[in-house]
């Protein structure tokens, strides 16, 4: 393994948890950045959630960082964050905002859940879940996660909901009719 660390192909380290990735990582980083051709800023270490960042951050950002322009560490989220508000001005404009000039705001998962829940609750109070035996916190991250899906597919809001219970009914299993039983 030592031999694809210090190689200028490609890498992907996958496997259990300690069984050493970000150490092999590590290793490899830094022989990235011993070469004189590789600049930290050309290296995305991508990781999926911020906490797990934090052992590159630490080794590579400390007082022993490696010179020069420090190494990219991201989530998906953070990596599709910056590349929005990279793009922002060519992509506004023609997506329709009203004030294209405006930069966009981003919603964390807390800010989002504590925007959901006034609705959320309202519904519940209404008794539009009374059906559904689940704790109201699960209620409000899967109206976020299902609204998330409807915009990564395109819906809007109304249509959201009524595409995804037409999915829905389309996979809950029918009884057979009669007829068709005596043939099994």
């Amino acid at each position: 393994i030592v031999t694809a660390l210090h190689s200028t192909t490609k890498l992907f380290l996958s496997g259990p948890f300690g069984s050493g990735k970000t150490t092999l990582a590590l290793e490899r980083i830094r022989w990235l950045l011993s070469r004189e051709r590789t600049r930290g800023d050309e290296i995305l270490v991508l990781v999926p959630q911020r906490t797990l960042a934090l052992p590159y951050a630490q080794a590579l950002r400390g007082r022993n960082s490696p010179p020069g322009a420090p190494v990219q560490i991201s989530t998906l989220a953070g990596l599709s964050r910056s590349a929005i508000e990279l793009y922002w001005p060519l992509l506004a404009a023609s997506a329709g905002f009203a004030n294209p000039r405006r930069e966009p705001a981003f919603l964390n998962l807390e800010t989002a859940q504590y925007h959901m829940a006034p609705l959320v609750d309202h519904a519940l109070n209404s008794g539009d879940f009374d059906g559904i035996r689940v704790e109201r916190n699960r209620i409000i991250s899967q109206v976020l996660d299902n609204l998330n899906k409807a915009a990564l597919n395109g819906f809007t809001v109304d249509e959201a909901y009524p595409a995804r219970r037409a999915a829905h009914q389309r996979r809950i299993p029918r009884p057979l009719p009669a007829r068709d039983l005596d043939r099994l």
